[in-house]
């Protein structure tokens, strides 16, 4: 089930998934490159109701920025 915040409306990678009849690792690399806009919290990614349309109407960078690169990760030099 889609949480629901006010007018925010977010879907979790599984409930993409599921709805959309592809699979979660398709959903996540959809997000891993930017062709589908997302928040990651905590370990899951979300995916609001106004990401998803523009992700179908073929504009997802009109929506939001793409998320923050992570800070590099012990023993990684950068």
């Amino acid at each position: 089930m889609a949480i629901k915040l006010g007018n925010l409306v977010l879907y979790s990678v599984l409930e993409l998934s599921e709805k959309l009849d592809i699979t979660a690792a398709t959903i996540r690399s959809y997000l891993k490159s930017g062709k589908l806009r997302g928040q990651n919290m905590g370990t899951s990614w979300y995916v609001s109701e106004e990401n998803l349309k523009a992700f179908f109407n073929g504009s997802p960078t009109d929506v939001a920025p793409p998320a923050a690169e992570s800070a590099a990760q012990p023993g990684e030099s950068g």
